[in-house]
């Protein structure tokens, strides 16, 4: 999703905080090994290891999440994958 510039600006909207979006696609994966990484003696803590990264872009909010037109949109949607119709978002 964060290469979904119309997501990661939702987000930043409906948070209210900016969302800094990862330099790589897979950032968990790149989470996971910075914890290994500190785990293993790498780094000394998980704020030296971060210090390390920096986001690829930083969205800001923009405004306010249009909960209508959310609820809207996922009234529209309901039932097109009938095996995920249960799920409640």
């Amino acid at each position: 999703m964060s290469r979904n510039a119309t997501f990661v600006q939702a987000l930043a909207n409906a948070s209210g905080l900016p969302v800094e979006v990862s330099p790589v696609t897979e950032a968990t994966t790149l989470g996971a090994g910075f914890l290994a990484g500190v785990g293993v003696g790498t780094w000394k803590s998980l704020g030296e290891a971060v210090r390390t990264w920096s986001p690829r872009q930083t969205v800001a909010p923009t405004g306010q999440l249009d909960r209508d037109t959310w609820r809207e949109a996922l009234s529209r949607a309901s039932g097109w994958i009938p095996e995920l119709s249960g799920l409640d978002f």
